[in-house]
């Protein structure tokens, strides 16, 4: 048989893969679609050039393509690698557009957008994916500068490099970092409250099989036998269940056999070997009868079945109301109270015994 939380998984665990794609696939269509429509809010100039308008229709495509993807939890080998690569080209080209070419687009405030395929590396890859994001941020936008200066008259190419990418890298390279020690950090307190989650549900579940065998095995009506009353009453443990168990069995002559029973071991440890009491009580009631002779019977073929940390501490009582008796064996049971009618006095019955099945 599979483990109880596999073979049950917890409902109230949240597909974060589909939850990481589903969020950076949604800003990317955003930042795409501001870009598009108000050219203004990320240009500083206001009539980009048809390129402006074919990278954004790529741009448009891309971004349909994953956020779709994302929705219906499509994700390939290569799908995130891809996926980052591509969105650091596609700003590094909004940083050049920003300011028309030239070089202009360097000076823009878009680089900071960079620090968002950062943080998206440090989710989907940690360290690794985070420091190569930097490192690509870092060499595209040196790229962008190195290719509009180079042919621009009187450029500072050297200087730009100093005193632009390098602080820039730099500050990349440091986010990078933190980035992905507070993603590490928040996927393990994540794994540890899936965790806490599984074990508890598994708990639940191992609660609510014992107390339905415990009402399976417990017998729904309890035998008339005239001139006695015979009744009940159990009570749930508040915390786990334990292996409680009564039963009554009568005989042909109006007597009555009734046994109360604990099976070491909580919950569905204890709960499975109930049925084994049960019909091993039965059965060697039937047979033998007397006490002395059903509680050995009892002990030996509970001791052939339970395993070795288990046993059965019970109490038998056999009242034959003809001759107004009543014997009593007790197997290591908390003693019974023996109430007397006419003074009120409660005295506990307590002859020796061993538990059964050791």
């Amino acid at each position: 048989m599979e483990p109880l939380a596999r073979r049950r998984p917890n409902s109230s665990q949240r597909d974060t893969l589909k939850e990481s794609d589903s969020v950076a696939a949604m800003f990317r269509a955003l930042l795409v679609t501001m870009s598009l429509v108000a050219p203004a809010l990320v240009l500083d100039h206001p009539d980009p050039d048809r390129w402006f308008y074919l990278l954004g229709g790529f741009a448009s495509v891309y971004a349909l393509v994953t956020l779709l993807m994302a929705w219906r939890g499509v994700r390939g080998e290569w799908h995130r690698p891809i996926t980052l690569v591509i969105d650091n080209l596609l700003l590094t080209a909004l940083v050049y557009y920003g300011g028309g070419g030239a070089g202009g687009g360097l000076y823009s405030g878009l680089f900071p957008l960079y620090y968002l395929t950062v943080i998206t590396g440090a989710i989907w890859f940690n360290l690794t994916g985070a420091v190569a994001s930097a490192a690509m941020a870092t060499v595209f936008y040196a790229a962008v500068l190195t290719a509009t200066e180079w042919t621009t008259p009187g450029s500072v190419l050297f200087t730009d490099l100093r005193e632009l990418v390098m602080p820039h890298g730099l500050l990349l390279f440091l986010a990078a970092i933190l980035c992905a020690y507070l993603a590490e950090a928040w996927r393990t307190e994540r794994s540890a409250a899936d965790q806490q989650r599984a074990i508890v549900a598994e708990f639940k579940q191992q609660m609510d099989m014992a107390q339905e065998l415990q009402l399976l095995v417990q017998p729904a009506v309890l035998p008339r036998v005239e001139g006695i009353d015979i009744g009940v009453r159990t009570r749930q443990a508040a915390v786990v269940v334990g292996g409680d168990y009564y039963d009554a069995v009568t005989f042909s002559d109006g007597a009555l056999a009734v046994c109360v029973a604990d099976v070491s071991g909580k919950s569905v440890p204890g709960q499975l070997r109930l049925p084994l009491v049960k019909y091993a009580f039965r059965i060697c009631a039937s047979h033998y009868r007397q006490p002395d002779r059903v509680m050995a019977q009892l002990g030996r073929l509970l001791y052939d079945e339970l395993p070795p940390e288990m046993f059965v501490s019970m109490v038998y009582v056999l009242i034959e109301p003809e001759r107004s008796s009543l014997r009593l064996t007790r197997a290591g049971h908390p003693a019974p109270l023996h109430l007397t009618a006419k003074t009120a006095s409660v005295a506990e019955v307590s002859p020796r015994g061993v538990v059964l099945g050791v």
